[in-house]
Parts: C-alpha cells; structure tokens; sequence
C-alpha cells in the first residue's frame, strides 16, 4: 500500500481531465475524490457511478478511473479487470494500455503483457516504454533462471498486516531499526482515504543480547510522528541526524509533503523543522537522503525541469551551516518517463533507487548507478532482491557490508513488508592437474606458480595425483605456469570476472617433455619457395610464446624438402626456409643467440606417427615417405599429401641453461 501512502501522497495535485458532459454529480464528487488523491473512497462512489450508467463512453472513462485508484493502491490484480473493461469499452486514453500492459506484468501474465506493449507500441510508436516493456519480459526470464548470489529473508518478526516499508538500521551495532508503517498503533484515529488504512508513522524495534526483537513502537511519540504521514526515515552516517517525509492535512485538504530534519542531543531527538528546498511552497517533496559528508541531499519531486512522473532531484551546499543551494535534476540518466523514488547514497559513490521506467521486473525495481566522468551507469539489482511486484526503500549496515534492508510487496495480499538481504562471502577455490603433454599421465612434485592482476602471486607443489589447489579472489585474472625437471613449461590462464556466486574451478596443465625433435605443426610452404604462408605465422606465434616462457633454452630450427628438384637445390632451399623462420622469430624479439637455422634437404623423410595416420587412413603408423614409397601411392593426391608432411619444419632443443 505504499504507493498510496507515499507515492500517492506525493501526487495528490495531479489530476486526469474528464469530460464533464453527461456525468452525475455523484461522478463529479469522485472525480473530486480522486484529484485530491482519496482513492480508497473515490473507488466506491466510481463503482456506484459505473452500475448506475449505460452510456458506453462513460463506463468506459468510468473503469479507466477506477483502474487507476487500484493501480496507484498497489492492487494490482484488482486494477487489471478494470483496465481492460476499460480497453474494451474503447476508451480513448492510450494511456490505458500502456499501464494495463505494467499491470499484467506485475502479475506474471507475461504473453498478455507482451500483447498490450505491442498494441501500445503500434498506437504510440516513438514512446521508448513500449520497447522497454518489451525488452523486460525477455530478461525477466533470464534472471530469475539465473538469480544473484544475495539472500533475501521476510523479516516476519516486524511486519504486520498492513503496510511497513522504509526499513534502517539506527545504531552502529545494528540492534535497532526505524520503519513506516500504518499498523494499527500508528498515531492518531482516522483513517487515510488514500488507503483505507491508518495514517503512517516511523517505529522502532530493538533487539536484545538473546536476539529477539522487541514488538516495534511509535518513535518518540509526541516529538516525531503526527496524527498524519510520517515516513521514509534516512540517517546520517553517524546515526544522529535524520531526514524523514512528513505530509501534513488540515481541514480534509492536503496541504503536500514536506522534508523535515531532527538531531539526537543526549539520546533525544529534538523537535524537527522543515528543510526548505523550494521557493514554490506548493510542491510536494519527499523521500530524502543524505550523502556520507552530509553536504548533498537528494529527494523525489515532480516539478518543472523533470523527465515526467517522479524525479530525483539534490541540493547542495559547501558547508553544513550554510542554507541548500538550487536543486539540480539527477538528469536523463536517472531519471525517465516513469517513476524513480527512495534514494539511498551509499559511500558517497553509488546511489540506490527505485524505478519503474527503467528495465526491469515489474512494478518498482531497486536499481544502483555510479557515476564515471559525468556519466551515471545504472544497473537493476536483478532477483532476488527485485521481484515482479515493487521493490523499494534499500538501505545498507553500512560502508563495507553488503548487507541491509529493504520492502518489497512480493507477498500474496501485495502489501508492503520488510525484508532483510546480504551477500554471502564468495569463495572461488580451483583445482588443476599438471600432465605430461606426450602421455597425460599426471606429473607429481612439479612447481605451480599462481600470478594474478590484482599483484597476488602464490607457488604449491603438486601432490602425488598431480593435483594443486588454490584460493582465488572475485574479479581477478590470472595466470598459472607450471615448471618440472626435463620438461619445458606449461601454462594455463583463469579468471573470476563476472563469478557471482561461491564456485569451484577446474584447469590442466599439459607440460611437454623435452626431447630431441618437436614438429612445428602448419608450416607451409609453396613448391620450391622458402616464403612463410600466414598460418604459419600463427604457429610460430606459439613457438614465441614458448620461447618466452622457457627463456633458459635454445633452439635449432630444421627444415625439410620433399624429393623432387636436385639434392643440392634442395638442401639450399630447406636452408632458406629455416633461416626464414628464424628471422621470424628474431622479429617477435626472441634473442639471435638462442636460435640457429638448419637445412636437411631431402635426406630425413617423414615417418608416419599414430596421429597422422588417424588423419590420413592411406597411411599407417611407421611409414617412412621416401621416394620409392610416394611413387607406390595410388592416386596425385596422397602423393601430393606426402610432399606436404616432408616439408615440414622442426625444432630441436639445444641447452637449457642459456644466460643472456
């Protein structure tokens, strides 16, 4: 019901022009009802003025109206009938199908949501809800299939059976919290015509040692609360400084709502005063925040200046003792066509805020922004903490907890209750196996070396399984290297970027042997050219990159030929090619020293291994490709398959204590 309680309050001036001709004076008295914001009783004479009309127009205009009470009431199955009475009594406001689409989606009926955007999209083309709408059904699914890691808890020990929203911690050690709420031992005796519940107030509920909470009561009766709307509290750093909403009435006619400001001397909060902000003593203002200096005070207006619907707007000032500056519209960014309430500046760095124009589940969403150079990023908080009802009124334990409170309708009735969230400590833990390239049998006793971007560097020997185990942190790339006798290195590269949750992650190793010959595989050549084609670029890349990584060995690069041409042509042409490689790597910044180029000519035909004859079955393991073999081939294409795999290119491991 907050929405009739401080939303509404907020908008009590804001009236739908209805054509008079035709309407009853009962009508009109609704109508009256309605501009002032007394939708709980406008709703009865609405319904009465309905079954006592046959004219279609105004039954049509009738059930428009009424859907609008229910809507701004936080009803929101109640105010679906309605909407598509009134669709389908053809009225004229498209308006109508925009919300009815809002509504259905609040209450899970997505296809028919998606239906009514399209309609609103087709009616109102340049009006960007449509597309967000539309936008939001799809990632709906997307997040609730993959939920954040927070946990959110009812704080069943707090809520009653009518509205308690607004929730804040009012101590350091997080023992007590001030709340809204219009349960039944809020001040005064009458009843809100917004809501049909009692007028709200600020409670407070402590907890002693055992952990039990105490049964909330009014704060400082008589110094804070009123016989009308108190609410949406807002704390100071230090806990001894409160902003708070308070919307007075006087004679039946709401006078709108104002910020008010208290401190606590000796434990005692002092009578509040108002913050004047605005020299137009006529708007409403409400729902403050004060950020950490204390020097900036956000709140939600609807004035000239804003983006339509509720804005967020700041003041600021250079010094506390000075009066509020101009107030400043949060800009495009922030806010949009719907409506964007409850801020929270956390850190003085990121704000917190409800919205229901931006992307997100269904009626309000708490949505984060952090600004960068001027620019402001926001980001819907995503399930669990936003449902497809309203999500509203965050606040944290403080600057380095993720943890806090916040409201939220999601229960079945749809009223406000408060809940608690926090983020659990995540963990990201990985386990790795180093093997043996050639076998991938695991290699036990070999040195593992974690270096990670946030400078984090860590060494474990492997066990007897070849396993090693390390404890990494969120939002960190690193990189693994692993390093045994008579093998080169090997590496393996992890991140936990984007990791939400507690996640255990798996890597191998592969550390390949040092042996006499290593062929470098996709080396190719034209016939009879020594010119390095660009896929073998790619492959020496990795030959650099190895090099780099084993800075202690050198190398000798040996090129092959197939047969045809001359011996002594050949022998030349395989040495062209192997210094055309080392050249290459000399480019990359591999050091001269350690490499040397060798032609072979066409005296080391290949020998088919297991590998190649997997890959060509007209060869079998052991096949030596020499001559007097290619010519016994069947057909021009192994023949000319053959002269591709003798002219290859290898590399030979010459010392590994190399020390420049």
């Amino acid at each position: 019901m907050k929405k009739t309680i401080l939303l509404l309050i907020l908008s009590f001036f804001i009236s739908i022009t209805i054509h008079a001709q035709g309407k009853s004076n009962q009508f009109a008295k609704a109508d009256k009802l309605f501009e002032n914001g007394e939708l709980f009783k406008a709703i009865d004479i609405y319904k009465k003025a309905y079954s006592k009309t046959k004219k279609k127009p105004l039954k049509a205009e009738i059930s428009f109206k009424i859907a609008e009470c229910y809507r701004r009431m936080n009803m929101p199955k109640e105010s679906a009938s309605w909407y598509k009475k009134a669709i389908s009594g053809k009225y004229s406001d498209t308006q109508a199908v925009l919300h009815y689409a809002n509504i259905l989606k609040m209450n899970g009926d997505f296809d028919k949501a998606k239906e009514q955007y399209q309609l609103y999209k087709e009616l109102v083309p340049n009006d960007e809800r449509a597309e967000i709408g539309l936008k939001s059904i799809e990632t709906i699914k997307k997040w609730q299939d993959a939920p954040t890691a927070y946990i959110v808890t009812e704080l069943k020990a707090f809520n009653s059976k009518q509205s308690d929203f607004c929730p804040v911690y009012s101590k350091s050690s997080y023992a007590e919290i001030y709340f809204t709420s219009t349960r039944e031992a809020s001040l005064g005796n009458k009843v809100n015509t917004a809501s049909g519940q009692k007028f709200s107030s600020i409670f407070v509920a402590t907890q002693a040692r055992n952990g039990k909470w105490s049964e909330p009561v009014l704060l400082d009766e008589g110094v804070i609360n009123t016989n009308f709307d108190d609410g949406t509290p807002n704390l100071n750093k230090n806990r001894v400084v409160m902003h708070f909403t308070r919307c007075a009435k006087e004679k039946g006619v709401t006078s709108g709502c104002k910020i008010y400001f208290t401190e606590k001397k000796s434990q005692v909060w002092q009578a509040p005063t108002e913050v004047k902000l605005l020299a137009d003593s006529s708007i409403t203002v409400g729902h403050p925040a004060i950020s950490e200096d204390e020097l900036t005070l956000y709140f939600v207006a609807e004035m000239e200046g804003g983006f339509g619907g509720k804005d967020l707007w700041k003041v600021t000032k250079t010094r506390k003792t000075e009066q509020w500056g101009k107030p400043e519209n949060l800009g495009g960014q922030i806010n949009t066509q719907g409506n964007e309430m409850f801020p929270y500046m956390r850190n003085d760095s990121t704000l917190y805020f409800s919205s229901d124009g931006h992307l997100g589940m269904g009626g309000l969403d708490i949505f984060k922004a952090v600004q960068t150079k001027g620019i402001w990023h926001v980001e819907n908080m995503k399930v669990p903490i936003n449902s497809e009802a309203d999500d509203f009124g965050i606040s944290f334990k403080d600057e380095a907890n993720d943890a806090g409170l916040f409201s939220s309708t999601r229960n079945e009735k749809m009223s406000d209750n408060l809940f608690s969230f926090s983020l659990p400590e995540i963990k990201i833990t990985l386990t790795g196996l180093v093997k043996d390239a050639e076998t991938g049998l695991v290699l036990k006793g070999s040195k593992v070396s974690l270096i990670g971007s946030d400078g984090s560097s860590m060494e474990r020997i492997t066990a007897d399984n070849g396993s090693f185990r390390f404890d990494l942190t969120p939002e960190t790339d690193y990189l693994f290297t692993a390093e045994a006798q008579g093998y080169l290195k090997g590496k393996a590269e992890e991140t936990t970027s984007g990791i939400e949750q507690s996640k255990n992650l798996n890597i191998e190793i592969m550390m390949p042997p040092i042996k006499k010959v290593f062929e470098l595989p996709n080396i190719e050549y034209a016939y009879a050219k020594a010119d390095l084609s660009p896929i073998s670029m790619i492959s020496l890349d990795n030959l650099v990159e190895l090099l780099n990584d084993n800075p202690n060995i050198t190398i000798e690069l040996g090129a092959n030929t197939d047969f045809r041409g001359t011996s002594e042509g050949n022998q030349q042409l395989s040495q062209d090619r192997a210094q055309s490689v080392v050249n290459y790597l000399i480019s990359k910044g591999i050091s001269g020293k350690r490499l040397s180029a060798k032609g072979y000519g066409e005296e080391h035909p290949k020998t088919i291994d297991k590998k190649t004859s997997e890959l060509y079955t007209f060869f079998k393991e052991g096949d030596v490709l020499d001559e007097n073999f290619i010519n016994n081939l069947k057909t021009s294409t192994q023949k000319e398959i053959a002269h591709q795999l003798n002219r290859r290119t290898e590399f030979r491991i010459l010392s590994t204590d190399f020390k420049d």
